[in-house]
């Protein structure tokens, strides 16, 4: 829950309860102090708040009125996960051992690859091969 307390007309804050607590044990801020928190539409004492003292009267709120939370987009970036993203990358900064293995885990990925590369190329190869022949014979 946050805390907002009214000091020399000016509003500080938000405090979690743990830290308006250490600063009204500091002597920060006093039990009468006008102190509002989540939830609430006027303000009151902030010994009331914590506990501290009974209740008096309600205090006239200040201008201007507690703050609204900026929304979660302006900290966070939401992006879709079918949107594309661009990647670009300027450097690669690794050990040469390690860089040694990534390449040597690379080259093995990508044997099979090649072959199925050579396999395709063989069935493009016999297509032609078998046409060729198939036309030569044709033309006897």
């Amino acid at each position: 829950m946050s805390y907002y307390v009214l000091k020399n007309g000016k509003q500080e804050g938000p405090y979690d309860e743990l830290a308006v607590r250490e600063l009204f044990q500091e002597g920060t801020y006093h039990e009468t102090d006008p102190a509002m928190s989540d939830g609430m539409t006027e303000w009151r004492p902030l010994g009331e708040l914590l506990g501290v003292q009974p209740s008096p009267s309600p205090l006239p709120p200040p201008l201007p009125q507690a703050p609204t939370p900026p929304p979660v987009e302006q900290f966070i970036k939401v992006t879709r996960v079918n949107e594309p993203q661009t990647v670009v990358v300027t450097d690669i900064s690794m050990p040469f051992g390690s860089m040694v293995i990534f390449i040597l885990k690379w080259t093995l990925a990508a044997i099979p690859a090649l072959f199925i590369l050579g396999g395709i190329a063989f069935l493009i190869w016999l297509f032609f091969f078998v046409a060729l022949v198939g036309a030569m014979s044709h033309s006897h």
